[in-house]
C-alpha cells in the first residue's frame, strides 16, 4: 500500500466495465515518461482516483469529488500518478486472464 505525504492510500482489486470503458482510452494514451498533469483535465484526474482509490488517510472521501479539491499539488499528482501505474496494472491483470480463445474472437 503506497503512502502518499504520510498518508496510506488503498486501491481496489478491480473495476467493472462500466468504469474502465470512459477512463481507459485517457490511461492509455499516456506514454513512460509523460507528465500527468499534461495529459489528464482535472475531471479526468479525479475520476482515475474515484475509480481506482478504494480508502485513504487524507479528509474527506475518495468518492467525492471535493475530496481533491483541498489537496495540494505534489499530493495530487502523486495519487494520479499512482491511481495511473495502479489502472495499468489491474488492466494488464484482466488482459492476461480474459479467458477469450486465442484466436483473438470472442
Amino acid at each position: 500500500m503506497p503512502e502518499i505525504n504520510g498518508k496510506e492510500v488503498i486501491f481496489r482489486d478491480s473495476m467493472p466495465a462500466s468504469i474502465w470503458w470512459g477512463l481507459f482510452p485517457k490511461v492509455a494514451s499516456v506514454k513512460q515518461g509523460e507528465r500527468f498533469l499534461e495529459k489528464y483535465s482535472w475531471a479526468d484526474a479525479v475520476a482515475l482516483c474515484r475509480a481506482t482509490i478504494e480508502s485513504w488517510e487524507f479528509e474527506g472521501k475518495p468518492s467525492d469529488p471535493a475530496s481533491y479539491d483541498g489537496l495540494g499539488i505534489v499530493a495530487m499528482m502523486a495519487l494520479v500518478g499512482e491511481a495511473h501505474n495502479h489502472a495499468i496494472g489491474l488492466f494488464n491483470e484482466q488482459a492476461g486472464d480474459s479467458g477469450e480463445a486465442d484466436s483473438g474472437r470472442t
